[in-house]
């Protein structure tokens, strides 16, 4: 992109023959990490499933959710939202109480690690 000037303004730090970075790539490299992650891989579905609370939110929903929290299964796409009222342990326990149930009962599979 330097070589044909397609970005005004695009400054490159380090040498650019050994591989030069842009400020943005550099600071977004803060937090990534390697591809050559060796950890093992799910065999099957819900044998792991991850919890992301988001929130508070600055415009409520329309029943009063402040928080939201994704549910999703490391092996599968599948993936579902709920809308969290507060962040107390009960109301998240009581979510997730509800996705377990519903998961086992559509596919069969007992969760293993959250």
């Amino acid at each position: 992109m330097l070589s044909n000037r397609l970005v005004d303004g695009l400054n490159i730090y380090g040498e650019l023959n050994i591989r030069g970075l842009c400020k943005d790539c550099i600071f977004s490299k803060y937090m990534a990490h390697s591809f050559n992650d060796t950890r093992q891989l799910e065999a099957y579905i819900f044998e792991y499933v991850y919890l992301n609370i988001w929130g508070p939110v600055p415009v409520h929903s329309a029943g009063g959710a402040v928080y939201f929290m994704a549910l999703t299964d490391s092996f599968s796409p599948y993936q579902t939202m709920a809308f969290l009222s507060g962040k107390l342990a009960d109301i998240i326990l009581k979510v997730f109480k509800a996705y377990h149930i519903e998961a086992k009962r559509h596919t069969g599979w007992k969760l293993k690690k959250v």
